[in-house]
């Protein structure tokens, strides 16, 4: 999983921005889902050293305007291909989903750093390349700007033929050391 920089955010919005992963030979994102209180709902306020992370959410991912927003909230992602995105250079059927939330920093930017852990092997990849492959897990780094206050990540999975059913992920964020969130999130493939 790849985090993009606000200039590559910029150029993939409503096209093709995100990072995904692969299921074997089939297309899986990393899913998430913010847990602080047990759901995936806004939780609580958690601070750490000069950073604070409020109004959790995690859910489908909606556009509007090439502007993405969690529309529904979520833990159970059904994958429809509903969508449109691109991976290793490749447009490709999706299902949208991701997080977001509020934040603040004293900071001219703070960096969160993410281990994440699925429970299939997966190939990592974003809208330019493949990066991991056959892989059950990886990390990413999220920058946040001293200057904004709002954050979402728009990430995807498309199905394939392969008979899949429910994966998982467990991923685990933190900032300076002292962690966040964990973040789990069950996407359910559909079975031929």
């Amino acid at each position: 999983m790849l985090w993009l920089s606000d200039a590559e955010q910029a150029e993939h919005w409503g096209r093709d921005w995100g990072t995904m992963r692969m299921f074997q030979w089939q297309w899986l994102f990393a899913g998430l889902c913010l847990v602080l209180t047990g759901c995936a709902s806004t939780g609580p306020s958690v601070q750490t050293d000069g950073l604070t992370v409020k109004n959790l959410k995690v859910g489908l991912v909606c556009w509007n305007n090439g502007v993405p927003t969690i529309c529904t909230e979520a833990t159970e992602i059904k994958i429809t291909n509903s969508g449109l995105c691109v991976f290793n250079k490749r447009t490709v059927p999706c299902t949208w989903y991701g997080f977001a939330f509020d934040y603040s920093t004293g900071e001219k930017s703070a960096k969160i750093q993410c281990q994440v852990e699925s429970s299939a092997p997966v190939n990592w990849g974003n809208p330019r390349e493949a990066l991991k492959e056959n892989a059950t897990t990886s990390s990413y780094e999220i920058e946040l700007r001293g200057d904004q206050h709002y954050f979402i990540n728009p990430q995807y999975s498309a199905a394939g033929s392969a008979r899949l059913g429910t994966v998982s992920d467990v991923q685990t964020c933190s900032y300076k050391g002292t962690k966040l969130f964990q973040i789990e999130l069950a996407l359910e493939y559909p079975t031929p």
